[in-house]
């Protein structure tokens, strides 16, 4: 009998309205193969003992959550990581160009903490040349995947009351990729034109994972895209450009930057109670840096974007993919009316999921088809049990297990 991997497992738990994270935790920590132990280092006050696992622990697995939204507290811990004795496995999370969690922070981190395996969510041949500058690695494709567990099918597709419903945070425009967005408004506009049923909300109204698996068990249907952005770069040109541009429109408006040094020292030195004051009194003169796209019109943002994100600049390979949300759906049995894409060549079109043209040039013929509930219902039954066959966390962990005994 093959003994079990010991493994630190680091967390980042600030939030439970990306249930993602809630999903690999869990994966990791009920895979057979694997001896866990979880740290969330959220928990600062238990950084100086987690630095000391960090340096004895043969494995070292840090999930999404520790670095999607930045790298500032793994940074607190790189003293551990380099004087660690085991290996390092690392989830890279939002693999996309982000004000708030640039690209070229996070290899950054992976450099100077000498990651010995990157997990990426990309087709295997784009992580291998995303990471490729990052010597010693050896990068592995492990996509998101079904939760069977937390997400099951709801009623009969007949029997739900919301035809398209979504809950989604809306793509700013650094990310230079305009499907997701688009979609959106061509659905909602369906839904003002009493065509569908729909419950739309984009950038707020997120669920905690039950009730989004609850929301979904509701839902005839969603709509998505692939996640990511077509324009990825090492060192977040693209992004710093639009934000410098959406900056030059803020005349008379004080932009804060996350990372700035008035940013720091109010976090550091302000009580709560005062920073609420400040805020309240200069009211509308405050504008996010990650929220600069709120306060440019349509148009602009429209311009701008094509200035930037031009076809030669798009990354060499497939820089987008399947997301949680997919499997969600597939799990709830609710229908995905999907934009044209790879999603990691797991997803079939008009197989898995009703395929949409980028150009919106069949939304009649999808209409149509979203509308034969007796072939949806045999589509997401026959989905469901594709996904149960091969798509799993469980299958996920096999993978990563195998990687981790091949280091």
């Amino acid at each position: 009998m093959t003994d079990t991997l010991p493994i630190l497992v680091l967390i980042r738990s600030y939030t439970d309205h990306l249930s993602y994270y809630d999903d690999w935790q869990d994966a990791v920590t009920r895979h057979p193969g694997f001896d866990v132990t979880v740290r969330n280092i959220a928990a600062e006050d238990q950084l100086p003992t987690i630095a000391r696992e960090i340096e004895a622990a043969p494995f070292i697995l840090l999930l999404h959550s520790t670095n999607a939204d930045g790298c500032a507290l793994l940074r607190r811990l790189m003293p551990a990581f380099q004087a660690r004795r085991g290996h390092l496995a690392v989830f890279v999370g939002n693999e996309v160009n982000l004000p708030l969690a640039p690209m070229a922070e996070k290899f950054a981190f992976l450099a100077d903490a000498r990651a010995d395996l990157i997990l990426t969510q990309f087709l295997q041949e784009t992580g291998e040349w995303y990471y490729q500058p990052l010597e010693g690695a050896t990068v592995c494709s492990i996509p998101h995947a079904l939760n069977p567990v937390a997400y099951q099918p709801g009623p009969p597709l007949s029997a739900r009351p919301i035809q398209i419903g979504v809950r989604s945070f809306r793509y700013g425009p650094y990310i230079g990729d305009t499907e997701r967005v688009d979609v959106h408004r061509l659905f909602q506009r369906l839904g003002e034109e009493q065509r569908l049923v729909t419950d739309i909300r984009i950038g707020d109204g997120r669920f905690n994972r039950k009730d989004w698996a609850a929301f979904l068990a509701r839902c005839r249907g969603t709509i998505s895209t692939e996640a990511g952005s077509a324009w990825l770069d090492r060192d977040d040109v693209l992004m710093h450009a639009t934000q410098d541009r959406l900056k030059a429109l803020t005349q008379g408006q004080i932009v804060l930057n996350q990372d700035g040094l008035a940013r720091r020292m109010a976090r550091l030195l302000l009580p709560s109670v005062l920073k609420r004051a400040i805020i309240r009194a200069l009211g509308g003169r405050l504008v996010e840096d990650y929220n600069l796209g709120d306060h440019a019109d349509e148009a602009t943002i429209r311009a701008i974007q094509a200035d930037l994100f031009t076809a030669d600049r798009r990354a060499p390979y497939h820089t987008k993919g399947i997301s949680s949300r997919h499997f969600d759906a597939i799990g709830s049995g609710t229908v995905q009316i999907l934009v044209e894409g790879r999603y990691n060549d797991i997803l079939v079109p008009n197989q898995h999921y009703i395929v949409l043209n980028r150009d919106f040039s069949n939304i009649e013929d999808v209409l149509v088809r979203f509308n034969d509930i007796s072939a949806c219902q045999r589509m997401v039954n026959d989905v469901r049990e594709y996904a149960l066959s091969s798509h799993t966390h469980s299958h996920r962990m096999a993978r990563l297990e195998e990687s981790l005994r091949s280091i």
